[in-house]
């Protein structure tokens, strides 16, 4: 069984990215300034962090804004990038920090305020993407924003540990139910029968979602008014609901046929896990500072969570997935390393995910050392896809699933730091 990552519908964040023209924020500039548009044409999320922040005052807006959002900073992004907006709102920028502004808002929930950024900030007719879009944001907004309604210091429960998923015990409007969690997925999701045995009604959005294989599937959606995990109750919670017959639903039995995803993961705050405990805390305090050149860090764009990972030197983007079990490499991996997949064996590698399986042809190497999280891993074997699996795969080197993060004894991922850290 596979929790795939199912990826939300923003594709649209940097369509706009090659016709950026970058103002000038203050009349004096350092010298050589870093090439701001390349680090964000090119998704070097964690470049372009240090590159604005060593620029301090002097670094453009937009991209200020740009990593603000990036890094879950989400007073700073609304206001960095609403600034640039209103200074020039039918510059070439203003549709990229819209969309951003959209995407920031939407992975935390927040589908009302989404939809306000979207429809205030649109100078230009909308394409027939953002008319669905915008379909989409109007039918999760009548939910209302996702919050805390019960909120609960340390929260904690016991999980299950089912083909390397992880699940956690929780209530939908006070029924119970035991569902994985995934980062991956752009929203919570759960199956037709699991939303008929909840009592929720299931209505369409008019668009669609992309998962891990490259398959589109129809988002329809259901409401819970009330979910509830360690004590901690989130209210306004967006369920996307998709075929019984769809992986992983097809091999699930009633009341594990469901996932927590990322708006609810990002409101707990931090998740701390041990596989091997079975034990699943969340919303804890931390004195953990944000992310540096010693630390391993997460960032965010769209609804995709990536995070730096060691190999040979090299620090290497990838994808961060806790509905992934097994990792895969991707042809990123390939174009920085041709001699290491050259040594491989070629194979065809089937990968599965919510909307079905797909072959794919790919190198299947022994093994390949990573550093996650600053804890030594191995990929045993590791599989390097030859062509990439979704619209966003070529940004990076592959995905980081529960393969490798369930080889330490603790996981922690802290939304607020955006750090990631393996012990």
């Amino acid at each position: 069984m596979r929790l795939s990552a199912a990826l939300g519908p923003f594709l649209a964040v940097c369509a706009a990215a090659c016709a950026l023209a970058v103002p000038a924020t203050l009349s004096s500039k350092p010298p050589a300034a870093p090439d701001y548009k390349h680090l964000y044409e090119t998704h070097q999320w964690f470049a372009l962090r240090d590159a604005v922040n060593a620029a301090a005052e002097h670094a453009p807006v937009f991209f200020k804004g740009a990593v603000e959002a990036a890094f879950n900073e989400t007073e700073a992004a609304d206001r960095d990038l609403k600034m640039d907006i209103r200074g020039e709102p039918h510059s070439t920028r203003s549709p990229s920090a819209r969309d951003l502004l959209v995407a920031l808002y939407y992975r935390q929930g927040r589908y009302k305020t989404a939809l306000t950024s979207f429809d205030l900030y649109h100078y230009t007719s909308a394409n027939d993407d953002e008319n669905k879009e915008r379909a989409m944001l109007v039918a999760m907004a009548q939910a209302g924003d996702l919050s805390v309604s019960v909120a609960k210091q340390s929260a904690s429960v016991a999980i299950d540990l089912v083909d390397g998923n992880l699940f956690l015990p929780i209530t939908v409007n006070n029924s119970p139910a035991s569902y994985a969690f995934d980062n991956g997925a752009s929203v919570s999701m759960m199956s037709e029968s699991e939303a008929k045995r909840l009592g929720l009604t299931v209505q369409s959005t008019g668009a669609s979602m992309y998962t891990m294989t490259g398959a589109n599937i129809a988002m329809r959606i259901a409401i819970a008014n009330d979910l509830a995990i360690g004590g901690m109750h989130f209210a306004h919670v967006v369920f996307d609901v998709v075929p019984d017959a769809n992986p992983p639903f097809d091999e699930l039995p009633a009341g594990k046929r469901g996932i927590i995803g990322l708006p609810v993961l990002l409101a707990m705050k931090n998740q701390r896990w041990s596989a091997t405990k079975k034990t699943f805390e969340f919303n804890f305090l931390t004195a953990i500072v944000r992310t540096s050149a010693t630390t391993y860090g997460l960032a965010l764009e769209d609804t995709s969570t990536f995070t730096q990972v060691l190999y040979k030197h090299t620090m290497l983007l990838m994808s961060l997935d806790t509905g992934a079990q097994h990792t895969y490499l991707y042809p990123t991996f390939t174009a920085a390393f041709p001699a290491v997949v050259a040594a491989g064996t070629k194979e065809t590698k089937k990968v599965t995910g919510v909307g079905g399986s797909t072959d794919f042809d790919s190198v299947l190497l022994e093994s390949v050392p990573l550093t996650v999280g600053g804890l030594p891993v191995t990929l045993k074997p590791a599989h390097v896809l030859a062509k990439d699996n979704t619209p966003t795969s070529k940004w990076f080197a592959g995905n980081v699933g529960m393969d490798l993060l369930n080889q330490s004894t603790t996981t922690t991922l802290d939304w607020t730091t955006m750090t990631i850290n393996l012990q």
